[in-house]
Order: C-alpha cells, then structure tokens, then sequence
C-alpha cells in the first residue's frame, strides 16, 4: 500500500482546490465544496484551520530537512506565502484565478520535490477508498449502536464517546485528503472518554454489563483504526501530532497501563 506524507497531503489539497473546474468561483466556495460543508459554518471553518494548520506542519518539518539555506528558505517562503493567504480576511472576495499565484504553480511543485524527503521523517499509509468505507461504516454503526444505549450513571460519558467519534467520522469522510495522522487524531477524545469509562466501573451500581459492552466496542474499533493506518514508528519526535495519537491509540489496542501518559494535555 502506497504512503504518503503530510507535505504530499497538502500538495493533493492545494492541486484541488486550485483546479477548481470554475476559476471564478470563490475560494470559500471552493474550501467548502470540497468538505461538502456549508460556507462560513462551524464546519468550514475546521477545515480552513486545519488548511492553515497543516502549512505551519509542513513549515517545520522542512526546517528540519538537510537542504542548502537558500533552497530551504525559498521552500519556508513559499508554505508562508500560502499560510498568510489562507489567514487573511479577504478569502470571502478572493476568485480560484486569483488564488493560484500563492496557492498553486511552484507552490505545489516545491511540496512534491520535497515530499519524499518529509516522508523518510513521517509517513503512513494512504487508505484505499474500499478501506475508508470500511471504517466509515464501522465508525457510524458504534455511533448508532451508543445513541441507543440508555444508562444516567454513564450518559455523560457516552455522549463524550459519541462526539469524539464523530469528530472521527467527519476527518475521515468529510477531509479525507489529509490522512492518517490528522485521521487518529481526531480519536483523542474518544480515548480520554474510554478512560473516564473504565474509571466509572467501580462507582457504578448498575449498568457493569452496559459499560463492559461499551468498553469492548470502543476498544475493538479504535484497534482496528491504528491497524488500518499502520503509522511508521520511526517518525521524529517532532511530529507529536502524530506520534501522540499513534502512541496512545497503539497502548490501548496493546492493553497498555500507560495510556493516560501518552495522551498528554
């Protein structure tokens, strides 16, 4: 299976969004589109900041390659180019023609050229479409299957599960582009609640078989998530974003005691 990096995503991103097949559509219109969300929602804005956010990812990791200081300046230049257009106000009144020269050109050429250099710091695999249903399907089944499950001692923690999946849902369907570690990192939620869950089993009277189920099936899907991504553990230090979820997630797949270490603030 083919990997990919988080230079090569935003490149993949950015050639989208840029050829876009009306150029006088407005970006906004063009972010939104491709998240199918609704423009100015809550929504969009999660994107456009993970837009902006994976820029300043990929800014450090070049940083960190052995390029000469004028390659590696230009290349710095360039993701801030793109960074600072995508933070500016004016996006709303911004054409896909307009945008091209600080989002597409060289821009995306400089982000391939440099991609398999990121990769050898950071990778993981690129999911197959038959693989990202799979997990779609399994994510929504767990959702509906908690939504049905009723139990005041636990209801509070069995929402926390319902929305950190769902945030899981929404990365993976909705902003698939971006990979596996923008992917995981959407379970951290989640793993916090699993913990909060497995923490209330000896306050709770009632309702052990209920927490014992939800705990099973919480633990079966997010195991089978890490698995599906299979992150390369040789990835630098420096990409905790990604590294922090893999750890976690890969301590509760293992039954690990040292799973709230990993999951950090």
């Amino acid at each position: 299976m083919a990997r990919t990096d988080p230079a090569r995503e935003l490149a993949s991103t950015l050639e989208q969004l840029t050829n876009h097949p009306d150029p006088n559509a407005s970006v906004d219109t063009a972010i939104a589109g491709l998240a199918r969300v609704d423009g100015w929602s809550s929504e969009f804005f999660l994107v456009l900041f993970e837009l902006i956010r994976r820029c300043e990812i990929v800014e450090v990791e070049i940083r960190r390659l052995p390029l000469d200081e004028d390659v590696k300046t230009d290349s710095v230049r360039s993701i801030h180019r793109m960074k600072t257009y995508l933070n500016q106000k004016q996006i709303v009144n911004q054409k896909i023609a307009q945008a091209k020269s600080s989002l597409g050109g060289q821009n995306i050429t400089i982000l391939k050229m440099l991609s398999s250099q990121v990769r050898e710091n950071i990778s993981y695999e690129h999911l197959i479409p038959e693989q990202r249903d799979e997990l779609l399907a399994d994510v929504r089944a767990l959702i509906g299957w908690l939504h049905q499950q009723q139990d005041q001692d636990t209801d509070f923690i069995r929402q926390a599960l319902i929305e950190g999946l769902q945030s899981f849902e929404f990365r993976l369907d909705r902003l698939s582009w971006f990979g596996a570690g923008y992917v995981i990192d959407g379970l951290k939620d989640v793993l916090h609640a699993y913990l909060a869950l497995q923490g209330a089993i000896p306050e709770v009277s009632n309702g052990d078989e209920l927490i014992t189920a939800m705990l099973m099936k919480t633990k079966a899907f997010m195991g089978k998530a890490v698995k599906a991504f299979n992150f390369a553990k040789g990835a630098s230090e420096d990409t905790g974003w990604v590294l922090q979820a893999y750890g976690a997630a890969s301590a509760l797949h293992d039954g690990s005691e040292t799973i709230s270490g990993l999951l950090g603030g």
